[in-house]
């Protein structure tokens, strides 16, 4: 069953967890700050002053109500409740572990493969066409790949105030009108809900920040929208290739950030600051300017390739060319 999307139900869908989002994140921020749960600055941070960090607690909660919700009103199937929900809670879980402690990272990446392994084999079977069974056991493998990477790519994307949420607030409302502009509504519901969710976190977030999301937040989000991704398959295999047009500035930036460090033989997972929206920061000496330099990028020039794209207008190899090629060009300026 899919919810009817009237002006009234869109409003009640993005203001209830938004308000909620903000209640949950201030309370959270509070308890933080007191159990002195701070992210201390150092040599490679971006930010001067100790802030709370695992604000991300709040949309992640609030997320898996809502799915929790939508599972209860038969808007999704038993195996969609499951590969959304279950492999958040894995992610999450060992995110908040690693914001109160420590989890190496070799934990943390197993944990990362199989809850995507999860989400793709949940998922998957639904939306894969008719194979052999060796190139969709490939394909599996290369799907969990992928969204593992997405895991990794908005935790190491997240490094100053605002960016993640941002870039995950603008990638889900343009997602929305991409959806809506092909009368694909299956997934409507549940972006307009994590929209709301996200934006209650980001008005605690936004530079200067009050409150990080840790790796709960960041790691959670990559889950979030790779799920969605992948979901996204079941209306239309255009929206897939969509997604990742609208993701491209994190994908871009975060990819040649770590092929850079392999050629460079630096320590992949090691802390560091020589990311492409990490320099432009300090360029700027403004965290602010650069995230909404982010969501102009997303709204004002992503969108629109990817609303032509899958109204039939330019091809897939033009799509990601447009899109993709004038961000490659900008960090090798930034480099």
């Amino acid at each position: 069953m899919t919810l009817a999307l009237t002006a009234s139900s869109i409003v009640f869908l993005y203001s209830v967890p938004l308000f909620f989002s903000l209640a949950l994140t201030y309370v959270i921020k509070n308890r933080l700050a007191n159990a002195q749960q701070l992210d201390i600055p150092n040599s490679r941070s971006s930010h001067s002053i100790p802030t709370p960090r695992g604000g991300g607690l709040s949309f992640v909660i609030i997320y898996l109500i809502g799915l929790a919700i939508f599972f209860g009103l038969e808007t999704i199937s038993t195996s969609t409740y499951i590969g959304l929900s279950i492999p958040l809670i894995m992610v999450g879980g060992i995110g908040y572990i690693d914001d109160k402690g420590h989890v190496p990272a070799k934990w943390r990446l197993l944990i990362h493969f199989l809850s995507a392994s999860i989400t793709v084999y949940v998922l998957t079977p639904l939306t894969m066409p008719d194979t052999t069974p060796y190139y969709y056991v490939i394909l599996l493998i290369l799907c969990a790949i992928y969204l593992a990477w997405l895991i990794n790519l908005f935790n190491f994307m997240d490094g100053i105030d605002g960016i993640a949420a941002a870039e995950a607030l603008t990638v889900i409302l343009a997602m929305i009108i991409i959806h809506i502009s092909i009368s694909s509504y299956d997934t409507v519901a549940i972006l307009i809900f994590l929209a709301g969710a996200v934006s209650g976190f980001l008005f605690f977030n936004i530079s200067p920040a009050k409150i990080f999301m840790g790796d709960i937040g960041s790691g959670s989000l990559g889950i979030m929208l790779g799920g969605l991704t992948l979901y996204s398959l079941l209306s239309s295999s255009k929206l897939f290739i969509a997604w990742n047009i609208m993701m491209a500035a994190f994908i871009t930036d975060a990819t040649l950030t770590l092929l850079k460090r392999l050629i460079n033989r630096e320590r992949i997972f090691e802390a560091h600051n020589s990311h492409m929206y990490q320099r432009a920061s300090r360029y700027f000496n403004s965290h602010m300017r650069v995230t909404l330099s982010v969501c102009i990028i997303n709204l004002l020039w992503l969108l629109p390739v990817a609303l032509l794209f899958t109204l039939n207008q330019i091809s897939a190899p033009i799509a990601i060319l447009v899109a993709y090629a004038p961000l490659i060009v900008s960090f090798i300026y930034w480099r």
